[in-house]
Protein backbone atom coordinates (compact mmCIF):
# COMPACT_ATOMS: atom_id res chain seq x y z
CA UNK A 1 0.00 0.00 0.00
CA UNK A 2 2.56 2.10 0.68
CA UNK A 3 2.84 6.43 1.33
CA UNK A 4 -1.09 6.68 2.62
CA UNK A 5 -3.08 9.97 2.76
CA UNK A 6 -4.53 11.57 6.23
CA UNK A 7 -6.92 14.05 4.73
CA UNK A 8 -7.97 14.24 1.22
CA UNK A 9 -10.27 17.30 -0.01
CA UNK A 10 -12.51 15.67 -2.07
CA UNK A 11 -14.58 18.31 -3.78
CA UNK A 12 -16.49 19.61 -4.98
CA UNK A 13 -14.85 21.39 -8.18
CA UNK A 14 -15.34 25.28 -8.41
CA UNK A 15 -16.57 25.45 -4.87
CA UNK A 16 -12.89 27.16 -3.00
CA UNK A 17 -11.31 23.79 -2.87
CA UNK A 18 -8.00 25.47 -4.41
CA UNK A 19 -8.52 28.17 -1.78
CA UNK A 20 -8.93 25.69 1.59
CA UNK A 21 -5.87 23.57 0.40
CA UNK A 22 -3.70 26.48 0.28
CA UNK A 23 -4.96 27.67 3.46
CA UNK A 24 -4.63 24.40 5.40
CA UNK A 25 -1.13 23.37 3.84
CA UNK A 26 0.65 26.52 5.56
CA UNK A 27 0.15 24.88 8.96
CA UNK A 28 3.69 23.49 10.19
CA UNK A 29 1.76 19.59 10.88
CA UNK A 30 0.53 19.54 7.29
CA UNK A 31 2.41 18.94 4.26
CA UNK A 32 0.69 19.30 1.18
CA UNK A 33 1.20 18.71 -3.05
CA UNK A 34 3.25 21.87 -4.89
CA UNK A 35 0.31 21.00 -7.84
CA UNK A 36 -3.16 22.85 -7.73
CA UNK A 37 -4.82 19.08 -8.12
CA UNK A 38 -4.16 15.66 -7.28
CA UNK A 39 -5.52 13.76 -10.34
CA UNK A 40 -3.70 10.19 -9.63
CA UNK A 41 -6.74 8.55 -8.58
CA UNK A 42 -9.02 10.20 -10.92
CA UNK A 43 -6.89 9.10 -14.44
CA UNK A 44 -6.22 5.14 -15.65
CA UNK A 45 -2.86 6.79 -16.85
CA UNK A 46 -1.31 8.44 -13.86
CA UNK A 47 -2.90 5.64 -11.32
CA UNK A 48 -1.32 2.83 -13.05
CA UNK A 49 2.00 4.49 -12.82
CA UNK A 50 1.81 3.77 -7.99
CA UNK A 51 1.73 5.97 -5.79
CA UNK A 52 5.13 5.90 -4.39
CA UNK A 53 7.03 6.18 -7.99
CA UNK A 54 4.69 9.62 -7.97
CA UNK A 55 5.66 10.67 -4.71
CA UNK A 56 8.28 12.55 -5.52
CA UNK A 57 6.41 14.52 -8.26
CA UNK A 58 3.93 15.62 -5.77
CA UNK A 59 5.63 17.13 -2.61
CA UNK A 60 8.73 18.08 -2.46
CA UNK A 61 9.73 16.44 0.74
CA UNK A 62 8.95 13.20 2.98
CA UNK A 63 6.45 14.52 5.77
CA UNK A 64 8.58 14.75 8.93
CA UNK A 65 7.47 12.86 12.08
CA UNK A 66 4.89 15.37 13.53
CA UNK A 67 3.08 15.91 9.66
CA UNK A 68 0.39 14.62 8.26
CA UNK A 69 -0.54 14.23 4.09
CA UNK A 70 -2.89 16.33 2.27
CA UNK A 71 -4.67 15.79 -0.71
CA UNK A 72 -6.88 17.62 -3.37
CA UNK A 73 -8.59 16.03 -5.69
CA UNK A 74 -12.47 16.99 -6.71
CA UNK A 75 -12.79 14.02 -9.01
CA UNK A 76 -12.93 11.77 -6.17
CA UNK A 77 -16.23 13.02 -4.80
CA UNK A 78 -17.64 12.37 -8.29
CA UNK A 79 -16.15 9.62 -10.10
CA UNK A 80 -16.47 6.53 -7.90
CA UNK A 81 -13.57 5.02 -9.44
CA UNK A 82 -11.58 7.56 -7.78
CA UNK A 83 -13.27 7.23 -4.04
CA UNK A 84 -12.94 3.42 -4.59
CA UNK A 85 -9.33 3.68 -5.35
CA UNK A 86 -8.42 6.20 -2.53
CA UNK A 87 -10.15 4.14 -0.48
CA UNK A 88 -8.15 1.33 -1.32
CA UNK A 89 -5.26 3.48 -0.68
CA UNK A 90 -5.87 5.19 2.58
CA UNK A 91 -8.70 3.75 4.05
CA UNK A 92 -8.42 5.64 7.34
CA UNK A 93 -8.12 8.89 5.26
CA UNK A 94 -10.57 11.79 6.49
CA UNK A 95 -12.54 13.49 3.85
CA UNK A 96 -13.38 17.24 3.36
CA UNK A 97 -16.25 17.70 0.87
CA UNK A 98 -16.40 21.53 0.19
CA UNK A 99 -20.21 22.65 -1.20
CA UNK A 100 -21.46 25.23 -3.41
CA UNK A 101 -24.81 26.11 -4.82
CA UNK A 102 -25.06 23.53 -7.82
CA UNK A 103 -26.04 26.62 -10.11
CA UNK A 104 -23.40 29.00 -9.60
CA UNK A 105 -21.00 25.86 -9.86
CA UNK A 106 -22.56 24.43 -12.72
CA UNK A 107 -21.72 27.95 -14.32
CA UNK A 108 -18.37 28.77 -13.47
CA UNK A 109 -16.91 25.57 -13.80
CA UNK A 110 -18.28 25.86 -17.59
CA UNK A 111 -16.18 28.89 -17.67
CA UNK A 112 -13.30 27.48 -15.93
CA UNK A 113 -13.48 24.25 -18.65
CA UNK A 114 -13.30 27.09 -21.69
CA UNK A 115 -10.57 28.35 -20.08
CA UNK A 116 -8.70 25.04 -19.99
CA UNK A 117 -9.56 24.18 -22.97
CA UNK A 118 -12.05 21.10 -22.28
CA UNK A 119 -15.43 22.97 -23.29
CA UNK A 120 -15.97 23.98 -26.81
CA UNK A 121 -19.21 25.26 -26.70
CA UNK A 122 -20.47 28.77 -27.43
CA UNK A 123 -23.07 29.04 -25.13
CA UNK A 124 -23.62 27.75 -21.50
CA UNK A 125 -27.01 26.52 -22.65
CA UNK A 126 -25.79 24.51 -25.68
CA UNK A 127 -23.12 22.48 -23.34
CA UNK A 128 -26.02 21.89 -20.75
CA UNK A 129 -27.79 20.23 -23.99
CA UNK A 130 -24.73 18.38 -24.80
CA UNK A 131 -24.14 16.76 -21.55
CA UNK A 132 -26.64 13.80 -21.44
CA UNK A 133 -24.92 12.99 -24.99
CA UNK A 134 -21.15 14.05 -23.60
CA UNK A 135 -21.94 11.18 -20.47
CA UNK A 136 -23.14 8.58 -22.62
CA UNK A 137 -20.08 8.69 -25.07
CA UNK A 138 -17.89 8.91 -22.29
CA UNK A 139 -14.29 9.78 -22.33
CA UNK A 140 -12.63 13.09 -20.57
CA UNK A 141 -14.85 15.45 -21.83
CA UNK A 142 -17.55 13.97 -20.07
CA UNK A 143 -15.92 13.85 -16.86
CA UNK A 144 -14.61 17.42 -17.18
CA UNK A 145 -18.12 19.11 -18.49
CA UNK A 146 -20.78 17.08 -16.26
CA UNK A 147 -22.33 20.00 -15.13
CA UNK A 148 -25.62 19.24 -14.07
CA UNK A 149 -24.25 15.89 -12.75
CA UNK A 150 -21.68 17.13 -10.85
CA UNK A 151 -24.14 19.30 -8.51
CA UNK A 152 -26.36 16.16 -7.60
CA UNK A 153 -24.47 16.23 -3.94
CA UNK A 154 -26.24 13.80 -1.90
CA UNK A 155 -25.53 10.93 -4.02
CA UNK A 156 -21.77 12.03 -3.69
CA UNK A 157 -21.84 12.04 -0.04
CA UNK A 158 -23.49 9.01 0.60
CA UNK A 159 -20.90 7.18 -1.61
CA UNK A 160 -18.10 8.96 0.46
CA UNK A 161 -19.67 7.94 3.99
CA UNK A 162 -20.17 4.48 3.08
CA UNK A 163 -16.66 4.05 1.89
CA UNK A 164 -14.57 6.06 4.43
CA UNK A 165 -17.48 6.10 7.36
CA UNK A 166 -19.67 8.98 8.07
CA UNK A 167 -17.45 9.91 10.73
CA UNK A 168 -14.57 10.51 8.51
CA UNK A 169 -16.77 12.92 6.19
CA UNK A 170 -16.51 16.71 7.06
CA UNK A 171 -19.48 18.85 5.00
CA UNK A 172 -18.62 22.49 4.56
CA UNK A 173 -20.31 25.41 2.62
CA UNK A 174 -18.19 27.84 0.30
CA UNK A 175 -20.11 30.70 2.18
CA UNK A 176 -19.22 29.67 5.61
CA UNK A 177 -15.58 29.58 3.96
CA UNK A 178 -15.88 32.83 2.67
CA UNK A 179 -17.70 34.55 6.05
CA UNK A 180 -15.26 33.11 8.38
CA UNK A 181 -12.18 31.11 6.75
CA UNK A 182 -9.67 31.21 9.60
CA UNK A 183 -12.65 29.04 11.54
CA UNK A 184 -13.32 26.92 8.90
CA UNK A 185 -9.58 26.17 8.64
CA UNK A 186 -9.64 25.64 12.21
CA UNK A 187 -12.47 23.46 12.44
CA UNK A 188 -10.46 21.20 9.70
CA UNK A 189 -7.31 21.13 11.40
CA UNK A 190 -9.30 19.87 14.48
CA UNK A 191 -10.72 17.54 12.68
CA UNK A 192 -7.81 16.46 10.87
CA UNK A 193 -6.05 15.65 14.24
CA UNK A 194 -3.43 18.99 14.26
CA UNK A 195 -3.27 21.87 16.68
CA UNK A 196 -6.53 23.71 16.06
CA UNK A 197 -5.17 27.09 17.00
CA UNK A 198 -2.98 27.56 14.39
CA UNK A 199 -4.62 30.81 12.58
CA UNK A 200 -3.16 30.59 8.60
CA UNK A 201 -3.45 33.66 6.11
CA UNK A 202 -6.53 33.84 4.16
CA UNK A 203 -6.40 37.27 2.60
CA UNK A 204 -5.77 35.95 -1.18
CA UNK A 205 -8.70 33.80 -2.74
CA UNK A 206 -7.11 31.10 -5.82
CA UNK A 207 -8.16 29.64 -8.94
CA UNK A 208 -10.31 32.94 -9.63
CA UNK A 209 -12.30 33.36 -12.79
CA UNK A 210 -10.19 33.88 -15.45
CA UNK A 211 -10.55 33.65 -19.61
CA UNK A 212 -8.64 32.35 -22.51
CA UNK A 213 -7.14 34.95 -24.51
CA UNK A 214 -7.43 32.33 -27.56
CA UNK A 215 -9.85 29.48 -26.39
CA UNK A 216 -7.68 27.82 -29.48
CA UNK A 217 -4.69 27.74 -27.68
CA UNK A 218 -6.37 26.39 -24.35
CA UNK A 219 -7.67 23.75 -26.58
CA UNK A 220 -4.53 22.76 -28.59
CA UNK A 221 -2.04 23.02 -25.04
CA UNK A 222 -4.97 20.55 -23.96
CA UNK A 223 -5.10 18.35 -26.23
CA UNK A 224 -1.15 17.94 -25.97
CA UNK A 225 -0.79 17.22 -22.01
CA UNK A 226 -4.11 15.14 -22.04
CA UNK A 227 -3.82 12.84 -24.73
CA UNK A 228 -1.57 10.50 -26.10
CA UNK A 229 0.35 12.84 -28.61
CA UNK A 230 3.80 11.37 -29.47
CA UNK A 231 5.95 14.73 -28.83
CA UNK A 232 4.45 14.14 -25.14
CA UNK A 233 5.12 10.39 -24.80
CA UNK A 234 8.97 11.58 -26.12
CA UNK A 235 9.20 14.46 -23.89
CA UNK A 236 7.98 12.25 -20.56
CA UNK A 237 11.05 9.93 -21.46
CA UNK A 238 13.46 12.43 -19.97
CA UNK A 239 11.46 15.89 -18.72
CA UNK A 240 10.60 15.53 -14.86
CA UNK A 241 7.06 15.40 -14.44
CA UNK A 242 7.28 19.30 -11.61
CA UNK A 243 9.00 20.75 -14.70
CA UNK A 244 6.08 19.70 -17.25
CA UNK A 245 3.90 20.70 -14.90
CA UNK A 246 5.26 23.75 -14.24
CA UNK A 247 5.39 24.12 -18.11
CA UNK A 248 2.34 23.50 -18.85
CA UNK A 249 0.95 25.92 -15.82
CA UNK A 250 2.82 29.12 -17.22
CA UNK A 251 1.70 28.61 -21.13
CA UNK A 252 -1.84 28.24 -19.41
CA UNK A 253 -0.92 31.80 -17.14
CA UNK A 254 0.13 33.10 -20.66
CA UNK A 255 -2.34 32.46 -21.77
CA UNK A 256 -5.23 34.08 -19.50
CA UNK A 257 -6.75 37.07 -19.07
CA UNK A 258 -9.07 38.42 -15.91
CA UNK A 259 -12.82 37.86 -16.61
CA UNK A 260 -15.85 38.56 -15.14
CA UNK A 261 -18.56 36.37 -16.53
CA UNK A 262 -21.64 37.89 -17.80
CA UNK A 263 -25.06 36.86 -15.77
CA UNK A 264 -26.40 33.76 -16.63
CA UNK A 265 -29.71 33.95 -18.55
CA UNK A 266 -32.86 33.92 -15.71
CA UNK A 267 -34.61 31.08 -18.11
CA UNK A 268 -31.46 29.23 -17.68
CA UNK A 269 -30.88 29.74 -13.85
CA UNK A 270 -34.48 28.83 -13.10
CA UNK A 271 -34.22 25.72 -14.90
CA UNK A 272 -31.41 24.40 -13.29
CA UNK A 273 -32.81 25.47 -10.38
CA UNK A 274 -36.04 23.04 -10.56
CA UNK A 275 -33.92 20.56 -11.66
CA UNK A 276 -31.76 20.24 -8.27
CA UNK A 277 -34.61 21.20 -6.14
CA UNK A 278 -35.03 18.00 -5.03
CA UNK A 279 -31.13 17.17 -4.66
CA UNK A 280 -30.97 19.95 -2.56
CA UNK A 281 -33.93 18.87 -0.40
CA UNK A 282 -32.51 15.58 -0.03
CA UNK A 283 -28.90 17.27 1.31
CA UNK A 284 -30.46 19.97 3.93
CA UNK A 285 -32.13 16.74 5.16
CA UNK A 286 -28.39 14.94 5.12
CA UNK A 287 -26.90 17.93 7.00
CA UNK A 288 -29.61 19.13 8.88
CA UNK A 289 -29.21 22.95 7.76
CA UNK A 290 -30.97 25.22 5.63
CA UNK A 291 -29.85 26.11 2.17
CA UNK A 292 -32.09 28.64 1.55
CA UNK A 293 -29.08 31.01 0.21
CA UNK A 294 -29.17 28.94 -2.40
CA UNK A 295 -31.21 29.23 -6.22
CA UNK A 296 -33.94 27.67 -5.45
CA UNK A 297 -37.01 26.83 -7.80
Amino acid sequence: MGRSLDIVIAGVQKAGTSSLARYLKQHPCILGHESREMPYFARNEVYKIGFDTLFNSYYKNEPTENQILLAKSTGISYLEKAARRLSGHSPNCKIVVLLRDPVNRAYSAYWHMRREGWETKDTFEAALAAEKRRIEKGGDVAIHCSYCTRGRYPEQISRLKRLFGAEHINILLLRDLNEAPVAICQSVFDFAGVDPTFQPPTKENYNTAKRARSERVSQLLNRFFQKNHVIKKVLQSFVPRPLARKVRRRLQVWNQTNFSPPPMRKSTRQALAEYFEPHNQELESMLGRSLNHWTRA
